[in-house]
């Protein structure tokens, strides 16, 4: 009996071993502190406080897709609780190259409404880090505005 439960402690032991390991290796850190992930496509939420929880600003996201060699889809979207004057949506596509600088942008605005979201493919040189930042804003009719950013992990393409 000891020894079975010595056998089985190994074996978990080593699960849990092969487990993290596998874990660790698909993903590393930037410089910066951005997790870069091995995976075809990412997405990020948003991430600044809107206070308190936003009246207007429900949701923002912004996604970062690997669509083939050396061309990627950056999308993002803005969401709002009511209809309000403007929404905004900015999504910023950004390569590390030594430091994290916006390679290239896409922005859409939309007028009475409660969503706004915008997407393009974009051709980019290989062997780079990638991420996409979002800036989402809102302004009600009576002027209030609220914003939040969002961001995804890095991809390497």
């Amino acid at each position: 009996m000891k020894k079975k439960k010595m056998i089985w402690s190994a074996v978990l032991g080593l699960l849990l071993g092969l487990c993290l390991s596998l874990s660790a290796m698909a993903q590393e850190t930037s410089a910066t502190g951005t997790v870069i992930l091995q995976r075809p496509s990412l997405e990020g939420e948003t991430l600044s406080p809107i206070s308190p929880y936003g009246t207007y600003l429900s949701h923002g996201s912004c996604s970062l897709t690997k669509a083939g060699p050396g061309l990627v889809y950056i999308s993002g979207s803005t969401s709002c609780h009511r209809v309000v004057q403007t929404a905004t949506v900015a999504v910023y596509l950004e390569q590390l190259d030594g430091t994290w600088w916006t390679y290239d942008s896409a922005s859409s605005t939309g007028y009475s409404t409660y969503e706004v979201s915008v997407g393009r493919y974009v051709s980019v040189p290989t062997g780079y880090y990638y991420r996409v930042e979002g800036a989402h804003t809102v302004t009600s009719t009576s002027g209030v505005y609220e914003s939040g950013t969002s961001i995804s992990d890095g991809i390497y393409i």
